[in-house]
């Protein structure tokens, strides 16, 4: 009898373990609904909030774009002329470098014009912030929406299940109670025997599951690291470049746009602003060129020479620094700028002048 007695409190366990845990899942699935709907609301009420805003800010950018001003003009006459330039080339293809010429004009019209009014630029990125944030909310609302109505179909069906579960809980513990009566000791000899296999077999399967995982985590391992080294050695940085060659049209109007504004603000206070510095330029075996550097103030200088093309040593001051003057720029008129902001290492910039 001790074997059926073992195996009835077994299955009376398993059952109330089972019911448990089913009951546990419900109240879970509850709980998030509850949790799913108070963040529903407090998201349409932000969604709200920033609509109000967003027609706010849109108020003010529009009473600043009527506000006319010579930045304002320019910017309007050059959008105006790359709409004209698109509806042309659409029956001309020939204006297509027209077209991108005054779209290149219209991006730097279009900076002058953000730049000359910084409270438009702050508007701009405020808009852009909260239309943002804006999309992030309505998606939010939209997966709330999913999870409510998943869960309300969920819990319905939770209850359904629980309900005829422990009917056939109830069945099932008293059909097993009937029949474990009639067992006899027979049983608790295989019942000692299919408990020893099985705990066996869970001991061989866990371990070769521990093993298995061992395994997976040095090869894991491994080719991460493997990863790593190619992402290292595709990574390029420029951010730390002394000598760079600019080709990017926009690039050089944005250094010159910089070396204007930061001359223009110093005015003429900052170190080294009347003299001038000799940038040297040394090309495999040829002489080496000096190129005079004019002092602009601020710690900025800016001269010109032509060049030739290879691998080149520059020299300055007490520095040293090689690149490469790329093949396009050889004996052609170079401009060279010098940013001495930081004389522990300087910035030199040329391009086609």
């Amino acid at each position: 009898m001790f074997a059926k007695c073992l195996i009835v409190s077994t299955f009376i366990l398993s059952s109330i373990i089972s019911f448990n845990v089913y009951a546990q899942s419900l109240s879970t699935a509850k709980s998030e609904l509850v949790n799913f709907k108070a963040r529903l609301s407090t998201t349409q009420v932000e969604i709200t909030n920033i609509q109000a805003a967003l027609q706010t800010k849109q108020a003010e950018i529009t009473q600043i774009n009527s506000t006319p001003s010579p930045e304002k003009n320019n910017y309007d006459q050059a959008k105006t002329l790359v709409s004209d330039l698109e509806n042309q080339v659409a029956s001309d293809p020939s204006k297509a470098s027209e077209l991108k010429n005054a779209q290149f004009k219209l991006t730097l019209a279009d900076r002058k014009f953000k730049k000359s009014n910084k409270q438009l630029s702050q508007l701009d990125s405020q808009q852009k912030t909260l239309t943002k944030q804006l999309a992030l909310n309505t998606s939010s609302v939209a997966q709330l929406k999913k999870n409510i109505n998943d869960h309300n179909a969920l819990i319905i069906k939770l209850q359904s299940n629980a309900a005829a579960r422990e009917k056939s809980r109830l069945t099932q513990q008293r059909q097993e109670m009937d029949r474990l009566k009639t067992e006899n000791e027979e049983l608790k000899a295989r019942q000692i025997a299919e408990q020893k296999a099985a705990e066996e077999a869970l001991t061989l399967a866990a371990f070769q599951a521990e093993e298995d995982r061992a395994i997976a985590a040095v090869a894991l391992a491994a080719e991460d690291a493997v990863q790593a080294q190619k992402n290292t050695a595709n990574i390029i940085d420029h951010s730390n470049d002394t000598v760079r060659f600019l080709a990017d049209p926009l690039e050089i109007a944005d250094e010159k746009e910089r070396l204007s504004s930061a001359v223009a603000n110093n005015k003429g206070k900052g170190r080294g602003n009347k003299r001038s510095k000799s940038l040297t330029i040394r090309i495999g075996g040829e002489p080496k060129r000096s190129i005079k550097l004019k002092g602009l103030g601020a710690d900025q200088f800016r001269g010109q020479s032509r060049v030739t093309a290879g691998e080149a040593t520059f020299q300055l001051d007490e520095g040293s620094w090689k690149a490469s003057i790329p093949e396009a720029l050889s004996n052609q008129k170079v401009t060279f700028i010098v940013d001495y902001t930081n004389q522990a290492k300087p910035r030199i910039m040329f391009f086609l002048k």
